[in-house]
């Protein structure tokens, strides 16, 4: 059974159904994007957003996609962190911003 406190499963699930099940991978990339905000963890949440955006893109998804590209950007924007600040802007490379 999946502790829920554990954000990283969903976000590995998401890669192992990303072909099979598309619509599951979207749905487990959120579940651990939003797990990792509300739990403050920007890292994480920083890495499934970006796996997000770039698994929604190709389906047509864009606005989306597009949302996720923004919250990506705007995560990088509010940590101090420069390694954070850096993965952020380099996952955003490409994607709109705000």
């Amino acid at each position: 059974r999946q502790d829920p406190r554990n954000h990283w499963l969903p976000l590995a699930y998401g890669h192992v159904y990303r072909t099979r099940d598309p619509d599951r991978a979207a749905r487990l990339y959120r579940q651990a994007a939003d797990g990792f905000r509300a739990a403050g963890g920007a890292e994480g949440e920083l890495l499934a957003r970006s796996n997000l955006r770039n698994h929604l893109f190709p389906l047509g998804r864009v606005q989306e996609a597009t949302e996720e590209a923004h919250r990506v950007v705007e995560i990088g924007d509010a940590t101090a962190d420069p390694i954070l600040k850096a993965r952020a802007e380099e996952r955003a490379t490409g994607c709109i911003k705000a």
